[in-house]
């Protein structure tokens, strides 16, 4: 069976080759189901959208996760 050379983004619904959407082991031909720029715009607006005590928090989670992945590579 043919590998196809590009997938439907779920969010915009146009077809697109896979250069369009990030690699992702999950997906479907291990590509994510939404494009780049899809995924990017949505980033962007939920970012902008978080009030000061969620962006805090998200800040501190991802400090704490960035020292646990350091501690995890020091120990290998």
């Amino acid at each position: 069976m043919p590998q196809p050379e590009g997938r439907v983004c779920t969010r915009c619904k146009n077809y697109k080759p896979f250069v369009f959407f990030s690699l992702e082991r999950k997906g479907k031909f291990g590509h994510a189901a939404q494009c780049k720029a899809c995924r990017n715009g949505w980033h962007q607006n939920h970012f902008l959208n978080l009030t000061p005590e969620q962006r805090a928090l998200h800040n501190e989670r991802s400090k704490m996760q960035m020292r646990q992945l350091r501690a995890k590579r020091n120990l290998l």
